[in-house]
């Protein structure tokens, strides 16, 4: 028996939980709050989850995934953003900057045609492409299989690449991608194993799968795989079956095996930090990074006294504070090479608010 910890009673329902493991929070998907859209709980401390908001502008939310995005699009690099699929109400690809939980604010709401129902979906790992499935439009229109291609380059307007048309009618329920590949959890059709090389012109290509259904093919979403986990270092893959239970596949093909998560953490480390100065957003002061150091210098600009310094990490857990008076053109130092990579948020009251972006490797 389990002994229970902690409680959190901040929903009913709910269809399923996704967490950014970067940042400590977790977000309920589906649940009856919030409109149906995600729930935001701060799980830093795991014995004290505490409420910290939600999302309901684009209605009700099936699945999300959330990241520290590090993608081409430099405008919203750094940020934690969630992709959704919304099932069929409203749009049903949403991107949403969740980064300040008490102000989530909308980036995109996408369409495309024959909608059925968008279920779910994944960024490969550069964070340039998202692909994603709709579960009920080959049993609302007859399709086979698809699985749908967006170019995420600009955040903004995401650009629809069209779908991949597999051999098999079955229904789609989950995929995820690692390296050059999408694995998919397609029911009946089983694990469906596509290559991604060339993901950049709409395409898609099965190089190998594993069927978990063999009587049946069948649209019908009431039997075969359901899910599956590809990421484990020693290649193996663990697929759920709705009525036998858990399967452990190997790939015979060593380049599956092989196929890992490219490294792109510097993305938000060091390369995103000015080289010279950072901008502020009123010019109050300027921030002189030494990201390898952990440390940084912040210097005023203008003949004034700075009062209470204050530095926060991204989910609002503060590193620093200060009620020192800091005087014009006197430098001080911060040691913050305790501190683990990522970004953080530094604010000065003076004669008037200074808050600006420290990233430190």
């Amino acid at each position: 028996l389990f002994t229970e910890d902690a409680h959190y009673p901040g929903f009913g329902n709910c269809h399923n939980i996704a967490i950014n493991e970067q940042t400590g929070y977790a977000y309920p998907i589906g649940t009856n709050t919030f409109a149906g859209g995600p729930h935001f709980v701060d799980i830093n401390d795991p014995l004290n989850p505490v409420a910290a908001g939600g999302y309901d502008t684009e209605g009700y939310t099936h699945d999300a995934q959330i990241v520290i995005y590090h993608g081409p699009d430099t405008a919203h690099q750094c940020k934690e953003i969630m992709f959704a699929n919304n099932g069929n109400n409203g749009a049903p690809v949403v991107v949403v900057d969740v980064t300040d939980k008490t102000d989530p604010m909308l980036i995109s709401a996408s369409f495309y045609d024959s909608l059925g129902y968008s279920h779910q979906g994944w960024l490969t790992d550069d964070h340039r492409f998202f692909i994603h499935n709709d579960e009920t439009d080959e049993i609302t229109f007859g399709f086979n299989t698809r699985s749908h291609m967006w170019d995420m380059a600009d955040l903004d307007a995401p650009v629809y690449l069209g779908y991949y048309e597999s051999s098999s009618p079955a229904s789609d329920h989950n995929l995820y991608t690692k390296g050059d590949y999408c694995y998919q959890s397609n029911y009946r059709a089983g694990l469906r194993i596509l290559d991604m090389t060339d993901l950049e012109n709409g395409n898609l290509d099965e190089v190998a799968f594993f069927d978990l259904f063999p009587q049946s093919d069948d649209v019908n979403t009431g039997g075969g795989t359901w899910s599956n986990y590809p990421y484990f270092e020693s290649g193996n893959i663990i697929i759920t079956h709705r009525q036998f239970g858990l399967f452990v596949l190997r790939p015979k093909d060593n380049a599956l095996i092989e196929s890992v998560d490219e490294d792109f953490s510097h993305i938000c480390a060091e390369d995103s930090v000015p080289s010279s100065i950072s901008e502020s957003v009123n010019q109050l002061f300027t921030v002189f990074p030494n990201p390898s150091a952990g440390e940084f210098t912040l210097m005023s600009e203008d003949d004034v006294n700075a009062g209470q310094l204050r530095i926060v990490d991204v989910v609002g857990r503060e590193v620093f504070r200060s009620t020192q008076q800091y005087f014009a053109n006197s430098p001080i130092r911060i040691d913050l090479s305790g501190e683990p990579s990522g970004t953080y948020f530094i604010s000065v009251q003076g004669e008037s608010i200074s808050t600006q972006r420290l990233v430190i490797n």
